[in-house]
């Protein structure tokens, strides 16, 4: 994807990967001032992330978050507030 978006003349800022933990690769996107986030992971991971980028404030009108994938409850991931969202926080 990386590869596509920059043949594309599509500045690509960071790239971050994980395997846990969320939260310093979402610290790292917010150092960089990313404001456009293209994420590919599943719904579980999904909620996790946009947990934790609601906890360090990457969640607003400042930012964008594309997901792709396929979502068995995509209202529960968008909604942040919900209780899914506790645990995370």
């Amino acid at each position: 994807m990386v590869a596509d978006l920059d043949e594309m003349k599509v500045e690509v800022v960071e790239s971050q990967s994980f395997a846990r933990d969320p939260a310093d690769a979402v610290k790292k996107l917010q150092k960089k001032d990313v404001r456009i986030v293209l994420g590919n992971f599943n719904e579980t991971w999904a909620r996790m992330v946009l947990c934790e980028a609601l906890k360090q404030g990457m969640v607003g009108r400042k930012h964008q978050w594309l997901l792709m994938g396929t979502y068995r409850s995509a209202p529960n991931i968008i909604i942040l507030f919900s209780p899914l969202c506790a645990p995370f926080r």
